[in-house]
């Protein structure tokens, strides 16, 4: 199976909020963010931003996101761990979220060379927005 990819233009970070927290009011400044509320936590993927210093808050930044050109179909069988398979021989740590369109490959800034290599490699062109 051959997946087209877009590279998103900006740098993400993941943020981890206390799961009591209130919706972050900066997350309208996002062209693209995510998150997913537990009893344990709220967890955002959003633009990087400058948040002021909370011990409360965690963050792990400089993340890219790869978006697979779709739709895709829900019934589709494979496509992450195809795509997951073929970055972890590359050792490229990935971070991923589902959408009902289409999946988001989030790699590391500093392995996106190395991740657009083997997915190119691999068969799976990208395009960079």
């Amino acid at each position: 199976m051959n997946l087209g990819f877009t590279l998103l233009k900006d740098i993400y970070s993941i943020y981890r909020f206390d799961a009591g927290a209130p919706f972050p009011y900066w997350l309208d400044n996002s062209d693209f963010y995510s998150v997913t509320k537990t009893h344990d936590e709220l967890s955002v993927v959003a633009k990087q931003v400058e948040i002021k210093h909370d011990d409360r808050i965690k963050t792990d930044r400089n993340w890219r996101i790869l978006k697979i050109n779709g739709p895709l179909q829900l019934s589709q069988i494979g496509i992450i761990a195809e795509i997951s398979e073929l970055l972890k021989r590359n050792e490229i740590p990935i971070f991923e979220i589902s959408t009902f369109d289409t999946d988001y490959i989030l790699v590391r800034n500093d392995d996106l060379e190395k991740a657009v290599k083997a997915l190119d490699d691999g068969g799976h062109p990208i395009s960079r927005e």
